[in-house]
């Protein structure tokens, strides 16, 4: 197994009622997932587009609960400037830290190359001692589009799902319990495909 070696450059709760994610120093994670996010629990509802997709369900009907496979979100400081230029936004980190907030992100990390395309049960592990198993590329949708809009109403929210192809962030869920804090190193454990 391959290890590379990044770094916490942010974190956030994205609670239940908003689009856009809070900035936090530090994170409890437990096997729910992050407190007081809307993702948090060991169960999630069909109704989103994505296990709409997943399932090959129609959203029409009844929704039934499944196992959580989205408890967190994280992107990579390197593709939010990426993002940033791509979308013609102001350039820089504290841009790209803000588009984590937009995009509903939990964590923004540096130092990966291709965060985004990141192998499937590949680990990010934390001093703390938690780990985070991905389980795949979050793709884009919508709404962080409308979210970016509504700080930027120049923005056309319609060109975000293109745009952030490949370099949204992944999703996954959580392996072991532990807090995350600002700064923290973090340890990418990359599967070998």
């Amino acid at each position: 197994m391959k290890k590379v070696f990044g770094k916490v450059e942010a974190l956030f709760v994205n609670p239940p009622d908003q689009k856009i994610s809070e900035v936090r120093a530090s994170l409890r994670v437990s096997l729910e997932g992050i407190a007081g996010d809307k993702h948090y629990g060991f169960v999630r509802n069909t109704k989103g587009s994505r296990e709409a997709e997943i399932f090959d369900r129609p959203k029409t009907e009844k929704r039934v609960d499944m196992a959580n496979w989205r408890q967190w979100s994280a992107v990579s400081l390197e593709e939010m400037r990426k993002l940033a230029h791509v979308l013609d936004l102001r350039q820089g980190d504290a841009m790209a830290i803000e588009l984590a907030s937009l995009l509903g992100s939990n964590l923004c990390v540096s130092g990966f190359t291709d965060f985004s395309m990141v192998a499937p049960t590949s680990v990010l592990a934390f001093p703390s001692g938690g780990m985070w198993m991905i389980l795949s590329e979050n793709l884009p949708c919508m709404h962080p589009g409308k979210a970016i809009k509504s700080v930027y109403p120049k923005f056309k929210a319609s060109e975000f799902p293109k745009a952030a192809m490949h370099i949204r962030g992944l999703v996954g869920n959580v392996l072991m319990a532990g807090d995350v804090n600002m700064g923290d190193k973090v340890e990418l454990r990359l599967r070998q495909l």
